[in-house]
């Protein structure tokens, strides 16, 4: 008798859960948060700094990018100056990396 009345409202309380577990995976997942929009921009904005096109930013190409943000602070390579102190510093560059056209479908995560 009990079990006839615990099933259904087991089942109904899973109904309710699942869809509130899986609202944040998918494709659309995180497109909605500015922070990450933000920080996806400025790696687009970093990625012409890749002269070599070697998946990051490196000797020469470091300086022209530091140029840049100097340049504008404000600009779309903001979000990369993650610790806010208004420069880009050699951890934060080092953490920007590009798929290299040889790596094909393979995402690799990035910023």
């Amino acid at each position: 008798m009990k079990l006839t009345r615990i099933l259904p409202l087991a089942a109904a309380l899973l109904a309710l859960a699942s869809p509130v577990a899986l609202a944040g995976k998918g494709k659309g997942a995180g497109k909605s948060d500015p922070a990450k929009m933000a920080a996806r921009l400025a790696h687009k904005a970093a990625k012409p700094f890749d002269k070599n096109k070697d998946g990051s930013i490196t000797g020469d190409e470091i300086a022209e990018l530091r140029t840049a943000f100097e340049a504008d602070k404000t600009g779309p390579l903001k979000p990369l100056d993650r610790n806010a102190n208004g420069k880009l510093d050699d951890n934060e560059i080092a953490a920007i990396h590009f798929r290299k056209p040889s790596e094909g479908g393979k995402k690799k995560k990035t910023v």
